[in-house]
């Protein structure tokens, strides 16, 4: 419905509209039904942080952190593609399946670091 309240704006020359609302995802909503009418908007909210490689990343961490360096999280943070530092891929998930082999398999370790060392 505002989707096409705005369409009609639009249509009328000289005329100009907004959508202002707190809702991203009423925004993002609206602009993927204007984007199929081809009207193209701009989104001043911008995108959603989670949606970005690095927002993924920085939510990998913050789990890996409240899990205190549970396995499965450190495993999911470790393969992520902004840990590799220009290095290739192929060495980065050589280099992760060597620590799980070594550190991460069998029992599960005690939390955090000294899980880790006691390996």
């Amino acid at each position: 419905m505002i989707a096409l309240i705005l369409r009609e704006t639009l249509e009328t020359p000289g005329k100009t509209c907004a959508l202002i609302t707190p809702d991203r995802r009423l925004a993002r909503r609206v602009s993927l039904s204007l984007r199929r009418w081809g009207i193209d908007v701009d989104d001043s909210g911008g995108q959603p942080l989670t949606e970005l490689p690095v927002g993924t990343w920085l939510m990998l961490t913050a789990e890996m952190a409240e899990e205190e360096l549970a396995p499965v999280t450190l495993l999911s943070f470790l393969k992520h593609p902004f840990l590799a530092a220009g290095m290739p891929p192929e060495e980065l998930r050589d280099k992760v399946y060597a620590l799980d082999g070594l550190a991460l398999r069998g029992p599960a370790p005690p939390k955090a670091f000294r899980g880790c060392a006691t390996r």
